[in-house]
Formats: structure tokens, C-alpha cells, sequence
């Protein structure tokens, strides 16, 4: 190839080089047009590429460019090379992306400070600063690898930096470890554990002894709930569990099971004594048919859950409604079919006994369908979490009308709902026990209304609220008798809301502080000495709590969820 050609080559490959390359050439050139005056220069009026690809004395091959590094902003001049086409831009980049792919793929796409001193003192050349004079943060080069080396670049700094702010709020309370120091917390099987896990073992053997139908409704419950848990519940196995006198059938997971089984099953349990029906994951199964052969002969049912029935219509709801007139509680999540006929037919037919209505994840429902709800005058126990079609103005008149007798209000992931309902439900729920808030917009005036108002509320959730800060937590903290409280993912809360529950939540039984990241070590170790009644605490993704709390604290009872060093992950 001669010497004309390969100018040429090198002129259409610098016009897809990096800003940076472009830097370093005019550096390398101007360095060595004193040197050889017979070097043109840009300031001269010549081409840059022709500039940048010229053959210096003693010099054989341009020196590439530094795979990985980031783009530039470039200026129109040596944006594009003359009379140059879309599609000829388009294949220099892909010959460019394909020549570097090698060095990302095996992790040689960046350098350090310290590999481009280097190769400056090895090239004789000084390489462009990163950023531009102007102060403009250069164009960093797309891709998921780069991604991942610039958010890897960023830990030191975003460790340094959480590490100055837990020392610059350095808890003031004292507080002395007065545990064993062992971070591992061994809690004891109950009876009923041991009875289960031993029935599960020897569940051939107890079949054949016909042992498993003088079981009480309850325990047979339990091991029909282990069985789905290690997923050894099939078709084979229910008729024992779905006998003739069967009361209590209980089966949380029925995704092995197919419309022939449990039509077989319900044809052989079905009648005046069935009381209680859960079934979940039953979709596969479940369709009008099969609801239709449950529910003929089995009138005094009282409890229904039919949780991902995805083949289950309004006809089919309305045909079992029809038959269970004694039915208090039901439950329809994730029936991804019903429409608001189904709803209004709850209320036609079941409007005088229901209790408890669960219709969670029903997001074909907007608000306006949910408002036959507010004709159920017994109401005590309402779930239509997960819709973000419901706003505020259909719930309201909803609980106006059908909140006096509410118990339980859960409305976790609407997040649509403001300070607006919560209002309301201060004002028409007095004898609410509790309500769930999750990732709603709720702040603290609304929760300061509403703990103000229903003194009686025992569980409070308030999972991703990130309006809600101390101010409302102990506002709630002091009205409430609070047992249950979740403050997963609530970043402003501190210590001070520790030490409210402290003095005030002498019955707390569980609590969540997940991400909770301002709380210290101090903090919790007095709190849950303090509050002996604690059961429960969940502290997953709070990186700040270490070694001093979790094997410090007093309290033998406690178990200790989420968190890294009782979860088996090193520290």
C-alpha cells in the first residue's frame, strides 16, 4: 500500500476518534512542528485530520487512542470528515465499536491516574485533562460496563462521605452492650413445628395409617401449608386433605393442581359442614365450573379466598354468590377478570353478612368501581391495596358512608392517596385498630389528623411514606397503643423516634426499621432493652447498625430479621 493510501486510511479513521485523541494530537503536533517546521499546524489553516495523521521522522504508525476512554464533546470542524454520508458515519462507528470490544470485554476498556502517566512518560506526550476548560463534564461512552465502572468509582467517595455524617451525628446517648456478643440468635421451634415437620416426613406412613383425617382442622392446615412450601402438594395428595367432613380446607399453594383435581376434591368435601375454603395460587384450577361444584352443596361456607384465579369471570363470582348467603368473608386478589359487575354483585347478594372484603391487585378497577363498596353497612375489615387508579375522591365516599364499623384499612401502593383521606378517615373511622399506608402520599399533618383521631389503632404501616419524618412517628407513638409499627424505608427517621418508643410503646411487639439508615447503635440497644415486650425487629439494609447492637442487647426473646450479620453474610 502506498504511502498516499495510507494517509487517506488514517484520515478517515481520525474523524471517529475521541475529543480526546484529537487534544493529545494537537499537543504531540505543535510539540513537534517546532521540532520539523515542515509539519503543517491547525493555526496554519490545514486540515486537522490530515494534521493528526501525519508521518513525523522516524515515526511508522499513529499511536492509537486509549480503548474505554470517555467521548468528548467535539466542535463542528472535525465532527464529520468532507462529503462524508450517514451510512458511511455509521459504519466507521461500528468498525470503532468492534475494535474496541475486545479490551471491554475483558475489563481493559478504562485506565487510571496512574496508567496515563505512563503512557505519557513512555509516549513523550501530555494527554488532555478530562474535563474541559470551560468546566463542561465530558460525554461519558454509554454502555453497561461503563456504567458499572462509574457507579464502582463512586463508592469510595459515597463511603467516605456516609462515613463523615455518622461521625459529624455521633449519638449522645450512652449506652453499655450487656449481651453475650454473639450475633447469632437460635430460636426455638415451637411443638407445633416439631408436629408438622414430623407429619411431613412421615406423610406416606400417616396416610396409610388413616391417621391424617383425626386431625384438628387446624393442624391439618398446617401441614397442608408445609406441604406447598417444599412443593410435594399435588393432585395425588388432596383427596386426604378434602375428605367428607372436611370443615377446613386450607391450601396456600395450588399451582400443581388441575381443574380435574379440584373438581374431584370439592365433589368430595362439599356439604353442610364446609366452613372455611383458602385457596391460593389456584388459577390454574380454578375456572366458573369449578367454583360452581364448590359452592351448590356448600351453603354455610363462611370464609372464601380465591387469590390469582386469572380464568375466574363476573358469571362465575355470581353464581357462587348466589348459593353462599351465610358468606362473611371474601377474598378475590389478583382475579385479574372481575370487572365492577362483580363488585356490585357482592353487594346485592352478600351485603347484609359481609365482614372482611380483600381486593388487592385489582387493576383493571378504578376508583369509581370500588363505590358499591360503600352500601356494605357491616364492613369491618377493607383491602384494595396495590391500584393506582384510586384516588382520594372515591375512597372518601366509600368511608363516609361505610367506615363506622371499620377495624382494618389497608391501602398499601395506592399512590394516588394524600393527607386528603386520611383526613377523612380520622373523622369516620373511630374504632379503627389498623391501617396500612405503604407508599402512599401521606405527611405528617395527615398522620398527626389521623393518630389524633383513632387513639384505638394498634398496627400502623407506613412503608416508603417519604413525606413522613419524626415529627408525625412520634406524634403516633404517644396517641397510639401501638403493637405493630413499619417504618421500612423512611429516611428521615432517627433516633428520636427510638427514643419515643421507648417511653412510650411499652407493648410493641414488632417493628420495622429496614433502610432506615440515621438510627445508631446507642439508640437501639437502649430501646429494645428497654421495651422487653419487642418480638419482632426487622432491620434489613441498615449497613450502619453493627456487631455492638446486634450482639449487645439484652433482650433473649428478640429475634433480629434482615440484617447482614444474622442472615450469614460477612461483615
Amino acid at each position: 500500500m502506498d504511502e498516499g493510501r495510507v494517509l487517506r486510511s488514517r484520515a478517515r479513521g481520525a474523524t471517529v476518534m475521541n475529543s480526546g485523541t484529537i487534544k493529545r494530537a494537537r499537543i504531540s503536533g505543535s510539540s513537534s512542528r517546532r521540532q520539523n517546521p515542515e509539519v503543517p499546524s491547525i493555526s496554519d489553516g490545514a486540515d486537522p485530520a490530515s494534521t493528526m495523521t501525519a508521518v513525523l521522522p522516524g515515526e511508522t504508525e499513529m499511536r492509537h487512542p486509549i480503548p474505554g476512554r470517555p467521548r468528548r464533546r467535539r466542535n463542528a470542524e472535525s465532527n464529520q470528515a468532507p462529503n462524508s454520508t450517514p451510512s458511511d458515519r455509521r459504519q466507521r462507528f461500528r468498525e470503532l465499536a468492534q475494535e474496541r470490544a475486545s479490551n471491554f470485554a475483558v475489563g481493559r476498556g478504562f485506565v487510571d491516574d496512574a496508567d496515563r502517566e505512563r503512557i505519557e512518560a513512555e509516549n513523550g506526550t501530555a494527554i488532555a485533562p478530562e474535563t474541559e476548560p470551560s468546566g463542561e463534564q465530558p460525554e461519558v461512552w454509554p454502555g453497561p460496563y461503563s456504567t458499572a465502572i462509574h457507579l464502582l468509582n463512586k463508592i469510595p467517595a459515597a463511603k467516605a462521605a456516609r462515613e463523615a455524617r455518622s461521625i459529624s451525628r455521633k449519638s449522645e446517648i450512652a449506652w453499655t452492650p450487656k449481651g453475650s456478643g454473639s450475633t447469632f440468635k437460635f430460636r426455638e421451634p415451637t411443638l407445633m413445628d416439631h408436629c408438622v415437620k414430623r407429619c411431613v416426613d412421615k406423610l406416606e406412613e400417616l396416610l396409610e395409617a388413616g391417621l391424617l383425617c383425626e386431625m384438628f382442622p387446624d393442624a391439618k392446615a398446617e401441614v397442608a401449608k408445609e406441604l406447598c412450601r417444599q412443593r410435594k402438594f399435588n393432585g395425588d395428595i388432596l383427596p386426604h386433605f378434602a375428605e367428607k367432613h372436611t370443615s377446613v380446607l386450607a391450601l396456600p399453594d395450588c399451582s400443581y393442581l388441575t381443574e380435574e383435581d379440584l373438581l374431584s376434591a370439592f365433589g368430595q368435601c362439599q356439604g353442610p359442614g364446609l366452613d372455611q375454603v383458602n385457596l391460593g395460587f389456584c388459577g390454574r384450577g380454578m375456572s366458573d365450573q369449578t367454583l360452581a361444584t364448590l359452592s351448590t352443596d356448600s351453603s354455610n361456607i363462611r370464609e372464601l379466598t380465591l387469590e390469582g384465579c386469572y380464568r375466574l369471570s363476573d358469571n362465575g363470582i355470581e353464581a357462587m354468590l348466589k348459593n353462599l348467603n351465610k358468606l362473611e368473608t371474601l377474598d378475590l386478589s389478583s382475579c385479574t377478570r372481575i370487572t365492577s359487575k362483580t363488585v356490585r354483585n357482592i353487594v346485592r347478594y352478600a351485603g347484609n353478612t359481609m365482614l372482611v372484603l380483600r381486593l388487592r391487585t385489582a387493576a383493571q378497577l378504578s376508583g369509581e368501581d370500588f363505590l358499591p363498596i360503600a352500601e356494605l353497612k357491616h364492613l369491618e375489615s377493607l383491602c384494595i391495596s396495590e391500584n393506582r387508579r384510586v384516588d382520594d375522591g372515591s375512597l372518601i365516599r366509600i368511608i363516609s358512608e361505610a367506615g363506622s364499623k371499620l377495624q382494618s384499612l389497608n391501602m398499601a401502593g395506592c399512590t394516588e392517596l394524600t393527607d386528603k383521606l386520611v383526613s377523612a378517615v380520622a373523622e369516620c373511622c373511630p374504632h379503627l385498630e389498623e391501617i396500612c399506608l405503604d407508599e402512599t402520599q401521606v405527611t405528617d399533618v395527615g398522620l398527626r389528623k389521623l393518630t389524633s383521631k383513632c387513639s384505638s389503632l394498634a398496627s400502623i404501616s407506613l412503608r416508603s411514606c417519604s413525606n413522613i419524618t419524626d415529627e408525625g412517628c412520634i406524634h403516633a407513638i404517644k396517641n397510639c397503643k401501638i403493637q405493630r409499627l413499619s417504618l421500612n424505608g423512611l429516611y428521615c427517621v432517627t433516633d428520636a423516634t427510638l427514643l419515643a418508643l421507648k417511653r412510650y410503646s411499652e407493648g410493641l411487639e414488632e417493628l420495622d426499621l429496614s433502610w432506615c439508615r440515621a438510627i445508631t447503635d446507642e439508640a437501639l440497644g437502649q430501646f429494645v432493652d428497654t421495651v422487653p415486650s419487642l418480638r419482632l425487629l426487622k432491620l434489613r439494609g441498615c449497613s450502619q447498625v453493627t456487631a455492638k447492637f446486634v450482639g449487645g442487647h439484652s433482650n433473649p426473646d428478640l429475634e433480629v430479621s434482615g440484617h447482614r450479620l444474622v442472615e450469614g453474610i460477612n461483615s
